[in-house]
């Protein structure tokens, strides 16, 4: 489990355990799956149906930036009532979200929220880079607001 941002943490299914939850004091649980089911727990959940294994790179894309301007609201409001926030998914998306708040709030360009992100995650892939394009039109949207 990683804490990219203060309130800010993601993890993986595989190693996500239940008592993290009361330790950190999650609020809400955002997961990055399309069939995975909600945790038995009355912590709020919401869900972002991506598929890994049907979708092209730029179905993915679409869906993701579909998504961004809400889920990163989101983080937002949660982070200033200190209400910690929890990713659960299986690939890089759970980063991509990340780096889109970064972008969005640190008022930084997706190069920089990167290599941010990969300085709290060494075992970043690349495949990060699939998503550039999704990246790019977010920044270029929040800019021309």
């Amino acid at each position: 489990m990683i804490e990219y941002l203060p309130h800010l943490w993601v993890t993986e299914y595989h190693t996500f355990e239940y008592s993290f939850i009361t330790l950190k004091k999650i609020n809400i649980i955002i997961h990055l799956s399309k069939n995975r089911d909600f945790l038995k727990t009355d912590i709020e959940q919401i869900r972002i149906p991506i598929d890994n294994n049907n979708s092209s790179i730029e179905e993915k894309n679409a869906l993701i930036y579909n998504h961004l301007f809400d889920v990163t609201d989101l983080i937002h409001e949660k982070i200033l009532q200190t209400n910690p926030v929890l990713f659960l998914c299986n690939d890089v998306h759970k980063e991509i979200f990340v780096i889109s708040y970064y972008i969005r709030f640190a008022r930084v360009l997706p190069r920089e929220a990167i290599e941010y992100i990969e300085s709290k995650n060494k075992d970043l892939t690349n495949n990060i880079l699939d998503y550039n394009n999704c990246l790019n039109k977010f920044y270029y949207q929040i800019r021309n607001f």
